[in-house]
């Protein structure tokens, strides 16, 4: 009996399940392609297969890459990212801020340190970067101005009073000071104040005067002061143009 043939290359394979077909030789074959319906992937971090056989359809979810947030040079999802690549960024300290740029940093960047940021190389009023400085400011001034012409009375350092001197005013300080030096034009014209110095035992803070040849020691007292203002301080010349300079 002669074989009859069907045109047509069909396999089971190629036909849906549930469906019948010939081809060649087949006559009436039912069709073994599975039927998937509907395929719908989500995006992950590993490969997802896709299942041999037929599907209606599908979506695969969208995924959404912000461009800002992936580096450049890398493409994700379709997304070329925009981000810039920094690499080691280092930063030496200043006295403003300083602006950390947006982008990737590989974690290699500094901020620079000094051995030097200890308490004892900052003033004790100032805070530098966390550091409270230990160190008392060293406070000066300095002028030039004349002495008195009129003379006022002072204490001698061995208490005697009723001596009249010759006086140098200076206002306007901003610190009390611990050493006070007033020198003339002429040679050995001079006053000292030296804070806690001790000439004779129980009296501190003494006055010293010269004129070349003379000299004397007095006490602070009402009309030879110093103060967180300024000093008064007896001198031997009368209007003569004096230096002074006060140490804090």
């Amino acid at each position: 009996m002669a074989q009859l043939i069907v045109a047509g290359n069909a396999t089971p394979d190629k036909v849906l399940t549930g469906n019948k077909f010939s081809a060649g030789v087949l006559m009436n074959a039912d069709g073994t392609m599975v039927n998937n319906g509907t395929v719908n992937r989500t995006p992950s971090n590993v490969a997802q297969s896709i299942p041999s056989g037929f599907t209606t359809g599908g979506t695969v979810d969208a995924v959404v890459v912000p461009a800002a947030n992936v580096l450049t040079g890398t493409t994700i999802a379709g997304t070329a990212g925009t981000m810039p690549n920094r690499g080691a960024t280092n930063f030496t300290p200043s006295t403003g801020n300083q602006t950390i740029p947006a982008g990737y940093h590989n974690g290699s960047g500094i901020v620079s340190g000094d051995a030097d940021l200890i308490a004892s190389n900052i003033v004790n009023t100032a805070n530098i970067f966390g550091v409270q400085g230990s160190v008392a400011p060293k406070l000066f001034a300095s002028g030039t101005i004349s002495s008195s012409s009129g003379l006022l009375g002072g204490v001698v350092y061995d208490g005697t009073t009723g001596r009249q001197d010759y006086y140098v005013t200076v206002s306007g300080l901003s610190f009390t000071p611990l050493l006070i030096t007033v020198n003339g034009a002429q040679p050995g014209y001079m006053s000292v104040f030296i804070s806690g110095y001790s000439v004779i035992a129980g009296q501190s803070s003494p006055i010293f005067i010269a004129s070349g040849g003379a000299s004397m020691w007095f006490r602070l007292s009402a009309n030879h002061y110093v103060n967180g203002s300024g000093f008064q301080l007896p001198y031997y010349g009368q209007s003569n143009t004096v230096d002074w300079k006060a140490y804090g």
